[in-house]
């Protein structure tokens, strides 16, 4: 490529970006070097788009400098809105990951609420589970203790009345 269609296919651009953060405002300086040779291609399948003029007619030997600065600066808007589309991008692209970031370590907390909060029933149905179990058996305790008063109430009244009926046949 020689060196004056070089030049003219490259453009140089400096930016600083700043962008809200965690600390306050995150600063960014951005180079950008742009081969604009595809805006000229865009525009000679397009035909003249938006006032710009397509390749052919800036090749023509005829053509003044002032055809060729409005090609330019068109061609730089078009540069322009595509640098500021991205730049949009990657700023709605990081917004969102702060979100995101900001979301997670939500739910990490809550999951860890959640989490102790589980413990905390589990220890719970535990030691209901333990005193059901320590009822029951003081239950069936308490059951038998009757029963066995009223066995031995039984035989002994059958042993009376036995012994009765003994002494009385006698």
């Amino acid at each position: 490529m020689e060196p004056t269609a070089k030049a003219r296919t490259e453009k140089s651009f400096s930016y600083v970006v700043r962008a809200p953060s965690s600390d306050g405002f995150d600063v960014m300086n951005v180079d950008v070097k742009i081969n604009t040779s595809w805006i000229f291609q865009d525009a000679e399948d397009s035909g003249e788009e938006h006032g710009c003029l397509p390749d052919r007619a800036a090749s023509s030997p005829d053509m003044d400098t002032g055809t060729l600065g409005k090609q330019l600066e068109c061609s730089e808007q078009k540069l322009l809105a595509a640098v500021d589309k991205h730049m949009m991008s990657e700023f709605r692209l990081r917004s969102r990951i702060q979100e995101l970031e900001l979301s997670e370590r939500s739910l990490l907390r809550r999951v860890d609420k959640l989490g102790a909060r589980v413990l905390q029933e589990r220890h719970a149905s535990l030691r209901a589970h333990e005193e059901l179990q320590a009822l029951r058996g003081e239950l069936a305790h308490q059951w038998k203790q009757p029963q066995k008063f009223e066995n031995h109430w039984l035989s002994h009244e059958l042993r009376q009345k036995g012994s009765m009926g003994r002494s009385g046949s006698q």
